[in-house]
C-alpha cells in the first residue's frame, strides 16, 4: 500500500515546486475565487456543524458515526486537529478539510466539497494553506494519505482512484506500507 506524504523540512518554495505543474495555477485562481482560511478555535462551535453539513451534502447520505464527528470536534477543542474552510464571496461553505495532529505528523482526516463545483478548483488551496499551517506548527511530516493506482486490484473504485490522483498532485513522496493476510483461514 502506498501512502502520499510531504516532508514540511523543506521550505514552502520546495515543497510548491514538487507539486503537480497543473496545481499551481489552480491553487492561484483559487486566491480569486474562495476564501480559504484556518477556523479560529473560537468559531469551532459554529463552523464545524457547517463542515458536517457539506460533508453530508456531498456523500448524500451520512457516512460517519456521530461518534466520529464528535472525535473530531475534541480533537478540534484540543488542539489535535485544525480545521481549513473555503467559503464563496456569498459567505457560503464550498469546501474543507479536517487535519489531525500529532508532536511530528499530521494527517489528511476528512474533506468535502460541494459536488457542483468541481469543474472548478475547489479543494487545491486547502491543502496549501495546511501545508502553510503545519510548517509554521512545526510538523515534520504530512501524510496525506493511502494512494491507490489502476493497477492496484480491479476492485478500487473510480471514486478512490480520483481522490488518489488529487493527493498525489501534492508530493512526490510515498512510503510503502506493507499489509500481510493470512491466507489460510
Amino acid at each position: 500500500q502506498y501512502e502520499a506524504y510531504v516532508d514540511l523540512s523543506k521550505s514552502i518554495e520546495e515543497i510548491w515546486s514538487g507539486f503537480r505543474k497543473s496545481y499551481k495555477p489552480l491553487i492561484n485562481s483559487s486566491k480569486k475565487l474562495w476564501k480559504t482560511s484556518i477556523v479560529p478555535k473560537s468559531e469551532i462551535s459554529l463552523q464545524f456543524p457547517r463542515f458536517q453539513e457539506l460533508h453530508f451534502k456531498a456523500a448524500g447520505m451520512h457516512t460517519r458515526s456521530q461518534r466520529s464527528w464528535l472525535f473530531h470536534e475534541q480533537a478540534l477543542m484540543s488542539d489535535q486537529a485544525f480545521l481549513v474552510m473555503q467559503y464563496d464571496q456569498q459567505d457560503q461553505a464550498v469546501g474543507g478539510a479536517l487535519f489531525l495532529l500529532t508532536r511530528d505528523e499530521a494527517y489528511y482526516g476528512v474533506a468535502a466539497f460541494d459536488r457542483s463545483l468541481f469543474h472548478k478548483p475547489v479543494g487545491h488551496i486547502v491543502q496549501f494553506v495546511a501545508i502553510k499551517e503545519l510548517i509554521r506548527l512545526g510538523i515534520s511530516r504530512y501524510r496525506i494519505g493511502r494512494c491507490y493506482f489502476p493497477s492496484d486490484s480491479s476492485s478500487v473504485s473510480k471514486k478512490d482512484l480520483s481522490i488518489s490522483r488529487f493527493k498525489s498532485g501534492f508530493t512526490d513522496t510515498f512510503l510503502i506500507n506493507y499489509a500481510f493476510h493470512d491466507s489460510l483461514s
